[in-house]
C-alpha cells in the first residue's frame, strides 16, 4: 500500500514538473531598449511594454536604459541583447543595407514602427539669413559620432560650406543650446522634436525669437535636393507653432522602433496590432505623439524603409489593414 502511494505520488510529482516547465516554456521576454532614464525614449519603451505585457497572454515586456542611444541599441539588438529598441531612422538604413558606420555586421534589424519626427533647425541671429551666411561662424552641433553630426556637416556641404568653411563645435545639442544661449557661439544646427520648449524654451527666455535669434529658413528646393541624396530623410513644412514661426520648412530624421527578425512573426503581428488599434492609449501616455508626427496610417511610411524591410509579422498586419499594399 505505501509502495502504491508513493508511486502515484511520484506520478503526481512528475507530472507538475512537467506542466510548470512547459508553462515556463511557453513564457516570452521581451526586452526593448530605450535611452536615459530620464528621457522621452525610455518613457516610450517602457510604455510599449507595459500595453504588451497587460494584453497578451504569456509575454513578459520590458522597456530598459539602453547606453549608446540609436547605436548602441541597434548594436545590442545585433548582439541578442534586446528584442527590439528605439533607433534613428539613419541608423536603422545603415545597419539594414551594411552601411558606414554600421557595416561591420549583419545586425539582424527590421523594421517595426515609426516614431515622432526629429527636425533638424538652425538657430543663429537675425543677421544670419540663410544656411550660407554661417561660413566663418562658430556652430553648435551633436558630439562626434552621434549621427547629428554627420547629419549637420551633410548638409552644410548641400549649401556649399565645408568643414574648413565654418567652426563647427561638436558639444550635443544641451551644450550648443546653453552656449548660443550665453553668445559663446553664433549658432545651432540641431535635431529634435517639434515645440519642444524643454529644449528651446531656455534658448528662447535668453535671447527672444525674432529680436536676438530666429530659425534660419530653408527653401523647399533646396531641402528636395538635400532628401535626394539621402532616402532616410523626410521633408517637414509643420513648423514651430508654439515659438510663433509655424511656416518652416525642414529635414527630419525619422526615429522608430525597430525589432530583431528573430522575433516570432505571431508575437510581432499581435504587438504591433494591440499597439495600432490601441492608439489612443499610445496618445494619452505619449501626448508627444500627435498626429503631425505619426499616426496609425504613417506608422509604417518611414522614409527610406521598403516593405521588405519591415519585421515579417509587422508586415503582415499592415497589409491587413491596407497601410502597406
Amino acid at each position: 500500500m505505501k509502495r502504491f502511494k508513493y508511486l502515484v505520488f511520484l506520478v503526481f510529482l512528475v507530472g507538475c514538473v512537467i506542466i510548470s516547465s512547459q508553462a515556463f516554456a511557453d513564457k516570452v521576454y521581451f526586452t526593448m531598449g530605450g535611452a536615459g532614464a530620464q528621457g522621452r525614449w525610455y518613457a516610450e519603451v517602457s510604455f510599449f511594454a507595459k500595453l504588451i505585457t497587460e494584453n497578451i497572454p504569456n509575454v513578459t515586456a520590458s522597456g530598459v536604459v539602453s547606453p549608446g542611444v540609436s547605436r548602441g541599441n541597434i548594436k545590442r539588438i545585433g548582439n541578442m541583447e534586446l528584442q527590439g529598441g528605439r533607433c534613428f531612422g539613419t541608423d536603422f538604413y545603415n545597419a539594414y543595407n551594411r552601411k558606414p558606420p554600421l557595416d561591420e555586421k549583419d545586425y539582424g534589424v527590421t523594421a517595426w514602427f515609426m516614431g515622432p519626427k526629429l527636425i533638424m533647425r538652425c538657430i543663429a541671429a537675425p543677421s544670419v539669413k540663410s544656411i550660407k551666411d554661417l561660413k566663418g561662424k562658430k556652430i553648435g552641433v551633436g558630439v562626434r559620432g552621434s549621427g547629428d553630426d554627420e547629419l549637420a556637416i551633410n548638409l552644410l556641404k548641400h549649401y556649399g560650406l565645408s568643414e574648413k568653411d565654418v567652426k563647427l563645435q561638436f558639444v550635443g545639442r544641451k551644450v550648443a543650446q546653453n552656449s548660443f544661449a550665453n553668445h559663446q557661439i553664433d549658432a545651432i544646427l540641431i535635431i529634435y522634436t517639434r515645440n519642444n520648449h524643454r529644449h528651446l524654451g531656455p534658448v528662447f527666455s535668453a535671447r527672444p525669437v525674432g529680436k536676438s535669434a530666429h530659425f534660419v529658413p530653408f527653401e523647399m528646393s533646396d531641402l528636395r535636393g538635400f532628401v535626394k541624396k539621402f532616402p532616410f530623410l523626410g521633408l517637414d513644412t509643420g513648423g514651430e507653432p508654439d515659438f510663433k514661426t509655424p511656416n518652416l520648412n525642414a529635414v527630419y530624421v525619422p526615429t522608430m522602433l525597430a525589432l530583431h527578425k528573430t522575433v516570432d512573426a505571431s508575437l510581432a503581428y499581435q504587438m504591433t496590432k494591440l499597439i495600432m488599434t490601441n492608439w489612443d492609449q499610445v496618445t494619452a501616455a505619449l501626448p508627444w505623439w500627435t498626429p503631425d508626427e505619426v499616426t496609425p496610417g504613417t506608422a509604417a511610411k518611414i522614409p527610406g524603409v521598403t516593405p521588405q524591410m519591415f519585421h515579417p509579422g509587422a508586415l503582415k498586419y499592415y497589409k491587413e489593414a491596407g497601410v502597406i499594399k
